[in-house]
């Protein structure tokens, strides 16, 4: 979501390293500056001492008050700073969740070049055959910080549009695990995949009119593309917050499924990718997309048909056409003939 930002001091950033069998690092962040999703910033420190505003919401939400203390780092990078994003390979499914907790998980320009490599790394790794993407903590993604946009706002705004986009872009099939609220820009993030599942605490929220300001990164787009028309108007400009059974009635989400199944539901789903092969999963994607844009449904056949004569020269469909050949001549009455 794209906010406002109260303070003219720009965001500071300290990652303090302890040594030891427990490595931890800690966000400081300067507690002037307020949180793309309206919620003050918290001040982390490592001492026990340390305090923090608490967050407030104007999404109507409860505001999670019950984890004020910083927040140990799942995983180191290299240089000893803190990795915003995890990412785990669940069979030939890359589950990324973003990780920044404390702020949310507000895209940022270190979380996007984060997500941009994850993304990168699933088209490339041949193992690979789908993306789950979902959120740690209460949220799945609170919008963008512009506190990032740099002299050139309207290079930052790209800048800060460029993970989603990275997602938009993704030749694997991408489903969202949405855990939480996914406001304005998280919202995005969430529209970019191919689909999604809503858990139980998952809400929708454009909120750009709220804040005074104009969606932006293709919103309207995305949301007549999926939601349609109606939908759009009712989200965008009156502001309707949809939860997960709605937005499932709202042709936002797939399913919905309660917080403890959310993850399971994605990677299983994803998983089924990849019965046919990784390149028949990618080049279907492809296909779908394209023929979206078609008005002629000549047209359409016309695509489909070179991309199905080169699933058929493949061994995925010889090794199938295989298998289903035995069975039906293992039958008493093989007379069945080869069926497409």
């Amino acid at each position: 979501m794209i906010g406002r930002f109260g303070g003219a001091q720009p965001v500071e950033r300290h990652h303090v390293n302890l040594s030891g069998p427990c490595q931890t690092s800690y966000h400081v962040v300067h507690p002037s500056a307020v949180s793309v999703d309206c919620w003050p910033r918290v001040l982390f420190s490592n001492h026990q001492d340390s305090h923090a505003e608490a967050p407030y919401s104007l999404n109507g939400f409860p505001a999670d008050t019950n984890n004020l203390t910083a927040q140990p780092a799942p995983q180191m990078i290299s240089e000893g700073l803190v990795s915003l994003i995890r990412t785990e390979s669940v069979g030939d499914v890359l589950v990324i969740t973003l990780d920044d907790p404390a702020r949310r998980n507000a895209l940022s320009l270190d979380l996007n070049a984060e997500l941009i490599a994850a993304i990168d790394r699933a088209e490339s790794d041949s193992s690979l055959s789908a993306v789950v993407i979902t959120g740690a903590g209460p949220a799945f993604c609170a919008g963008a910080d512009l506190s990032q946009l740099g002299d050139s706002r309207r290079e930052g705004l790209i800048d800060i549009y460029a993970g989603f986009l990275r997602v938009a872009d993704c030749a694997l099939p991408t489903i969202a695990a949405v855990n939480g609220p996914a406001v304005g820009a998280g919202m995005n993030l969430a529209l970019a995949c191919d689909l999604r599942i809503a858990g139980a605490s998952a809400r929708f929220d454009t909120r750009f009119l709220s804040l005074g300001i104009h969606p932006g990164g293709g919103h309207t787009w995305l949301m007549n593309q999926i939601a349609g028309l109606q939908g759009t108007i009712a989200m965008v400009l009156f502001g309707e917050v949809l939860g997960a059974d709605e937005s499932v009635a709202a042709g936002l989400s797939w399913a919905a499924t309660s917080d403890d199944a959310l993850l399971h539901t994605a990677i299983d789903l994803a998983s089924r990718c990849s019965r046919g092969g990784r390149q028949l999963a990618i080049r279907t994607k492809a296909t779908i997309r394209s023929t979206a844009l078609m008005s002629e449904h000549s047209r359409a056949v016309s695509e489909e048909l070179e991309t199905q004569l080169w699933s058929m020269d493949q061994p995925e469909f010889a090794e199938r056409l295989r298998a289903m050949r035995a069975k039906i001549t293992s039958r008493p009455d093989s007379a069945a003939t080869d069926r497409q």
